[in-house]
C-alpha cells in the first residue's frame, strides 16, 4: 500500500482523519476536536478561518494563474505586497520563494551575488549550532551538521558571537555572511542577549560581512512587529532576512528573502536566482490579505495580551511543580516538564512548545491549560 513519507511519523501511532478546521480547532472523524499547541510549527497565525484570505488565494489563482518575474510579468498585488514586506522592515528588495528552506537559500544567494559583484573572495558562511535553517543539504548543514549529507568547504561554525573575532580570526577575511536564527529554537527558546545583537552588527560592519537573519519561524506574527529583528533583535537590522511560514497565515506555502539598499544596489542588475513559479499569484494575494487582516484588527498589538497569558499559564504550572522552568516571549512558550510527555503531540521528551495564534482568546488559554494538565496526569500515571 502506498504511503506518504514525512519527518517524524511514528508507524505505531494510528492516523487521525481531519474533516474540518475552524478558528483554532481541528476536528476529526471520531467526533473529537483538538488544538495544535505548536500551531503548525508557528505557521497559522490567524487560526484556520480567515475566510477572506482563503478567498483571495482562490481569486488570485483563478484570475491570473501565472505571473513569472523572470519573464518580466507582474500583477498589482505582487507590487503591493513587495512594498509591504520591504517597508515594514526597512528593506529595499525581495526575492519570493516557495518555502522557508528556499528563502534561506535565496538569502545566501544574495550574499554570494553581492561579493561576486565586488569581485571579492568571500565564500564562507558562518552559522551557529544547533539550529534549524531548512531541509536542503545546504540549509541542514548550517544548523545541524550531523544531518549534512553533502560535504562542503563553505560553511563554518561559531561557538558564540563573542568569540568570532578571536576564534575565527584566520577565516574572517573570507566570511561573506553570518546567518543566525532570530531566536534559536531547536533545542529550546534561547534568545540572543542585546549585547550579542550589538556585537554581531559591529563585527559585520567592521569586517565587511553581510548579516543574515533566519526569521522564518519568528517573523510575521510571532511578536508585536512583522520582522523579528525589531522585537527579538532589539532593532539591530540585518542586511538580509529570510521569511516564510506565516506570510500567508500558513494557508499556502510562501517564502521570501529581503535585502537592504546596500545589497540591493549591488545585486539588482545582475540577479540570477529564481524558481520555475515565482511568485505564486495565489500565495501573494493571500499574503496581502493576511496583512490587511492583521492591520484592520490591530492583531500585532494583541501580542501584548497574549504574552502575559502565556506567562500566567507557565507560572501556574511551575507553582504546581508540573514544569521545572520555562521561557516565553511574543506568542511563543517553551516549557520543560518534570515528567516525560512524549505522547502529548509536538513535544521533545520533557519539553513542550506552544505558539498561540493572534486570534487566541480566553477559551483558547483555558483549553490548552486543561489539555496540558490532562497530558501531564496521563503521563504521570
Amino acid at each position: 500500500m502506498a504511503h506518504m513519507l514525512s519527518f517524524g511519523i511514528d508507524k505505531t501511532v494510528p492516523k487521525r482523519k481531519v474533516i474540518r478546521t475552524d478558528k483554532y480547532w481541528i476536528y476529526y472523524d471520531d467526533n473529537t476536536r483538538d488544538i495544535d499547541l505548536w500551531n503548525g510549527s508557528t505557521s497559522f497565525t490567524l487560526g484556520y478561518s480567515a475566510t477572506k484570505v482563503h478567498q483571495e488565494i482562490s481569486r488570485g489563482t483563478e484570475l491570473v494563474t501565472r505571473a513569472i518575474a523572470n519573464t518580466f510579468e507582474t500583477i498589482d498585488e505582487i507590487d503591493e505586497f513587495s512594498e509591504v514586506i520591504c517597508n515594514t522592515g526597512n528593506f529595499e528588495a525581495v526575492q519570493y520563494t516557495n518555502c522557508g528552506t528556499t528563502a534561506v537559500e535565496a538569502a545566501i544567494a544574495m550574499s554570494d551575488a553581492y561579493w561576486k559583484q565586488h569581485e571579492e573572495d568571500k565564500p564562507l558562511i558562518l552559522s551557529f549550532t544547533p539550529g534549524w535553517h531548512g531541509t536542503s543539504a545546504l540549509t541542514k548543514s548550517l544548523g545541524m551538521p550531523p544531518l549534512n549529507t553533502t560535504p562542503s568547504n563553505r560553511h563554518i561554525y561559531g561557538s558564540s558571537i563573542e568569540n568570532i573575532e578571536t576564534g575565527l580570526a584566520d577565516e574572517l577575511p573570507r566570511i561573506g555572511c553570518i546567518i543566525i536564527e532570530t531566536v534559536p529554537w531547536y533545542r529550546g527558546w534561547i534568545e540572543w542577549h542585546p549585547n550579542e545583537w550589538k556585537k554581531l552588527r559591529e563585527i559585520c560592519d567592521k569586517h565587511h560581512i553581510l548579516m543574515i537573519t533566519d526569521d522564518v519561524m519568528c517573523g510575521w506574527g510571532k511578536s508585536h512587529e512583522y520582522h523579528g529583528y525589531k522585537s527579538f533583535g532589539y532593532g539591530y537590522q540585518p542586511d538580509i532576512s529570510a521569511l516564510a511560514k506565516s506570510l500567508c497565515a500558513g494557508y499556502v506555502p510562501l517564502g521570501a528573502a529581503v535585502c537592504n539598499k546596500k545589497v540591493s544596489d549591488v545585486i539588482s542588475n545582475n540577479w540570477k536566482h529564481g524558481h520555475t513559479v515565482q511568485p505564486s499569484t495565489g500565495g501573494i494575494c493571500g499574503a496581502l490579505e493576511a496583512y490587511k487582516h492583521i492591520e484592520e484588527r490591530n492583531l500585532l498589538d494583541k501580542v501584548h495580551w497574549i504574552q502575559p497569558m502565556l506567562e500566567t499559564l507557565a507560572t501556574t504550572l511551575l507553582n504546581k511543580e508540573i514544569i521545572t522552568d520555562y521561557k516565553t516571549s511574543g506568542t511563543v512558550l517553551f516549557m520543560n516538564f518534570t515528567n516525560d510527555i512524549r505522547q502529548s503531540g509536538m513535544s521533545n521528551r520533557k519539553q513542550l512548545r506552544v505558539c498561540a495564534p493572534l486570534i487566541a482568546d480566553d477559551e483558547y488559554f483555558e483549553t490548552i491549560n486543561n489539555k496540558i494538565l490532562t497530558m501531564y496526569n496521563q503521563e504521570k500515571t
